[in-house]
């Protein structure tokens, strides 16, 4: 491995662990532990001797700071799965209620339409309500 692309990756793993402690997200900060182990692998697997102790270091630094950061982000994960769900629900809730509705108001004009005849129609059942009401008291 070149000495300056070993170096590079060293450097962008300590500079992702830096970055990793100083967020306050749980899931950035172990996101950012794990991108700085995997930047250190490389060098400590296939750099020369120098570089290769540098990116040992770093990456048992980025393991640490990767095992320190995860009972956070599992919380973190469990929160974010629990809201999920709850918000899922409302919307769950919401649907069939909306779709009541809807079919209440279709009832509400069916009835609507049923109970308020037309006026012409109005008049010829008050003509055959008349016509059997004389015919009975005739009888």
């Amino acid at each position: 491995m070149n000495p300056r692309s070993a170096r590079t990756l060293v450097a962008a793993a300590i500079i992702a662990d830096l970055v990793a402690m100083m967020v306050m997200s749980p899931t950035a900060w172990f996101a950012l532990a794990i991108l700085a182990a995997v930047l250190a692998a490389c060098p400590a697997a296939f750099a020369r001797k120098g570089p290769q102790i540098t990116g040992i270091l770093v990456l048992i630094l980025s393991i640490a700071v990767a095992v320190f950061a995860y009972p956070e982000y599992k919380k973190s994960m469990a929160q974010y799965v629990e809201r999920a769900k709850q918000q899922a629900d409302k919307r769950k809730a919401v649907k069939p209620a909306r779709v009541a509705e809807k079919a209440m108001k279709k009832d509400e004009e069916v009835v609507d339409k049923a109970v308020t005849p037309a006026p012409e129609t109005a008049k010829k059942m008050d003509d055959e309500g008349v016509a059997k009401e004389t015919e009975l008291t005739t009888k």
